[in-house]
């Protein structure tokens, strides 16, 4: 852990009774010890770590997960943080892999971690992740961008997830009525947004995604997914290449899309709707968020004295 020059060390709480706490600013820089930058391990122990707020923090070159949270580690916050480079060696190489539950991610930036960016699974018998929620991040050149998977009511709204080699955001693993929604998903080499069978009662709304490699939306749980409003064809970014995913003044996702509840605002914070309706993707279109140059001065004098 850096923040005051020490040497850096992994932050871990195993078998602890660890609450209430606020992080902020600091860098866990794993690349001196053997596994994850943060390690909420919980799974031999019956523990009551909770509450756990980390913002503006960095969590980077663990050799396995940045972040590890298992039983009994639930309500942990990350806000406004970094989490990269993680993931050397064959296992649990993710950049947070939560196996607990009621767990927040926002605004964080999630990029070029081995495996997922965002893993929430558990495949301990009798135990499941639910309720965590991913949004307003950006989560990118992961293998996986997010998995949401082997719990009920896990959430992914207003994320921009794009260029994984693999699957953009992935919904299965028994999961139950999982959210994606107003997700902008685009150029993942396998499916954009894949419902796997062994998940029910999804709802996947107003999301773009677009230019994925094997498919866009690819629902393999039959009736029991809820698909509407979801976008596929070019949404005209003003720079998808430079990772510029707001829309341009004539896009077709523009008030296109339905209202949501829970869902007010967009990954920049712009309230929804503006204008005639909501939009589909991360961004709500808004001429605020156009950068214009301004116009040319006239009637210009020339004094010299």
């Amino acid at each position: 852990m850096t923040g005051n020059g020490t040497t850096p060390v992994d932050l871990t709480y195993q078998g602890s009774h660890v609450q209430y706490l606020i992080f902020n600013g600091l860098t866990f820089d794993a690349g001196r010890v053997s596994k994850h930058a943060g390690n909420f391990d919980g799974v031999n122990y019956h523990t009551t770590v909770h509450h756990i707020r980390f913002r503006s923090c960095e969590f980077k070159n663990a050799t396995q997960s940045g972040v590890l949270s298992g039983r009994g580690a639930n309500a942990l916050e990350f806000i406004g943080c970094k989490v990269h480079d993680n993931g050397t060696s064959t296992q649990y190489d993710h950049g947070l892999y939560l196996q607990s539950s009621d767990s927040l991610i926002e605004r964080c930036d999630i990029y070029n971690n081995a495996s997922t960016g965002v893993h929430i699974y558990t495949g301990i018998s009798g135990d499941s992740a639910n309720r965590n929620i991913v949004r307003k991040s950006r989560i990118y050149n992961n293998k996986i961008g997010v998995i949401l998977g082997s719990g009920d009511g896990n959430a992914a709204s207003n994320n921009y997830v794009y260029n994984h080699p693999s699957h953009g955001i992935e919904i299965g693993f028994n999961s139950t009525n999982a959210q994606c929604h107003n997700n902008t998903v685009y150029n993942n080499g396998g499916e954009g947004i894949q419902i796997r069978e062994a998940s029910s009662n999804t709802s996947v709304w107003n999301n773009i995604s677009y230019r994925n490699g094997i498919a866009n939306i690819a629902n393999y749980a039959g009736s029991t997914t809820a698909l509407s409003n979801n976008f596929t064809t070019d949404p005209k970014f003003v720079n998808a290449s430079s990772g510029d995913f707001h829309l341009q003044a004539g896009s077709a996702a523009i008030n296109q899309g339905t209202s949501i509840s829970g869902i007010a605002d967009d990954y920049e914070g712009t309230s929804r709707p503006v204008g005639g309706g909501y939009d589909i993707g991360a961004d709500e279109y808004s001429t605020s968020n156009v950068m214009s140059l301004p116009s040319a001065p006239t009637n210009l004098q020339v004094s010299i004295q």
